[in-house]
């Protein structure tokens, strides 16, 4: 199961992902990134609770990484997975 954060700040939200991310949530995730990018917001995902992600949710991510979006606290396990998305 995946948590989602919206941590709206004056110019970046910050978007906690926790638990375990697959790609049947990916629509859960994408419309954060649209309600923050609707905003004008820069997208800041944190990553120190996801335990899990598999391909098609790192193209997710990975997707909004090649635009511009920043990225905290990843394992090195989901560094890896989001360096082969990109």
């Amino acid at each position: 199961m995946l948590k989602i954060t919206l941590v709206p700040g004056a110019d970046e939200c910050a978007i906690r992902l926790e638990g375990r991310f697959v790609s049947a949530a990916a629509p859960l995730l994408e419309e954060s990134c649209r309600d923050a990018e609707q905003r004008s917001l820069r997208l800041h995902f944190e990553l120190a609770g996801l335990r899990h992600l598999d391909p098609a949710s790192a193209h997710v991510i990975a997707a909004r990484l090649r635009v511009g979006a920043t990225t905290s606290g990843a394992s090195p396990f989901v560094r890896e997975m989001l360096e082969e998305a990109q």
